[in-house]
């Protein structure tokens, strides 16, 4: 938390961000009372001493093509577009939406500012630029880790660079769904290059403002990097050779592993499964080992509580864990036990009415109605002897 109102509100107001340093212009420097002239490449400045030389050494001298990633995850949030107008010695007399101003300086020297909408009128003179906040990779690889501002004045440009930003947003994360992942602009790698287009501009100059002709111009283009598109197609391949497990479908889906027949029509078809015959706790008493009979020595008698009654069969610790153990052994757990006794847990087995060999027919008279596909029976033998009825 901030303590400073001021300082305080802004943090309110303004998005989290790196620090700007350099910026991406389309032009060659100023010349005196005329514009640079459009290059072919990107010009890179910045104020920290030796950032250009650095950027050079990376890029080269006349940069057209190189990688950014984007440092906010929506479209919208990674660039914006406005018209402005400043005075010849680099101060912003207005920025406005074409209609309503958002900042202002007033004939006093000060600046005030209003939501989209609410200012006063465009007083004109304005024109249309585009600032999107871009990284580069290479630079922050070189210990310069920070914002770098591509700027331009094109009216295509700016029709162009966000449809190709919400493009790609829009198919990551469409791809991020099939993957399972949530994926935004900050997970894609672009390319950015200056591209030549003929495009309809005036040509007549002031004597003749309305003359147009096609000029070729060298506009901005961003899309993904061929390199991270191979990555992603890649990720996609390794998955889909990856074996296929097959959920669990309700009857009337069609099960794609038999052609697309529906899921009742191949359950007809497969074995019917064994049925099943329910023993006695008794008859657990003894199981086969190798061809021989092991017989366990039989639980002592139960002792009656203070009310002249026997305790129920699950309070005994060792009675609770053989009538378990006898259904684990038939692959049926705790989830399906509770359901078939209508117990809230499995430490609720004192609240079922009945014997144990009850309780054991109801659980497996259960699986037997609800569960369809057929469970393994284990043929390892458990030490069990009678529950206590």
């Amino acid at each position: 938390m901030c303590p400073i109102k001021r300082y305080e509100q802004a943090l309110a107001n303004e998005a989290p961000r790196y620090p700007y340093i350099g910026k991406l212009r389309k032009g060659a420097p100023k010349g005196e009372n005329r514009p640079g002239r459009e290059l072919e490449w990107f010009r890179f400045t910045s104020e920290i001493p030796g950032l250009a030389e650095v950027f050079a050494e990376i890029y080269g001298d006349q940069p057209a093509t190189f990688e950014i990633t984007l440092p906010h995850g929506t479209p919208r949030t990674n660039w914006e577009a406005w018209c402005e107008e400043w005075s010849d010695g680099g101060i912003l007399k207005h920025r406005c939406d074409g209609e309503k101003c958002v900042v202002w300086y007033d004939s006093n020297g000060v600046y005030h500012t209003a939501a989209a909408g609410a200012g006063p009128d465009c007083p004109g003179g304005c024109s249309e630029v585009l600032r999107m906040s871009v990284m580069l990779p290479a630079l922050a690889e070189n210990g310069h880790v920070g914002l770098v501002t591509i700027e331009t004045h094109s009216s295509h440009d700016i029709a162009s660079i966000p449809r190709y930003i919400q493009k790609a947003y829009d198919d990551i994360c469409h791809y991020g769904e099939s993957m399972g992942r949530k994926m935004d602009c900050r997970d894609i790698l672009f390319t950015v290059r200056r591209v030549p287009q003929m495009i309809s501009s005036p040509v007549g100059g002031k004597k003749n403002p309305a003359k147009r002709g096609m000029v070729k111009h060298y506009l901005v283009q961003i899309v993904p990097a061929a390199s991270w598109i191979k990555r992603q197609m890649a990720v996609i391949e390794e998955i889909q050779a990856a074996p296929v497990v097959p959920l669990l479908q309700s009857p009337d889906w069609e099960d794609v592993t038999s052609g697309g027949r529906p899921v009742v029509e191949v359950e007809k078809e497969r074995p019917q499964r064994r049925p099943q015959v329910i023993p006695t706790l008794e008859e657990v008493q003894a199981e086969e080992v190798e061809g021989e009979v092991v017989e366990e020595t039989p639980a002592p008698a139960p002792q009656k509580n203070g009310n002249g009654q026997l305790p129920h069969w699950a309070a005994d610790s060792v009675n609770k864990r053989r009538f378990l153990n006898a259904l684990y052994n038939r692959a049926i757990f705790d989830g399906d036990i509770c359901k078939a006794l209508k117990i809230p847990d499995i430490d609720h087995l004192t609240d079922f009415p009945g014997t144990g060999d009850d309780a054991l027919k109801a659980v497996l008279a259960w699986v037997d109605q609800n569960i369809e596909e057929s469970r393994p029976v284990s043929d390892e033998v458990f030490e069990e002897v009678p529950v206590n009825a």
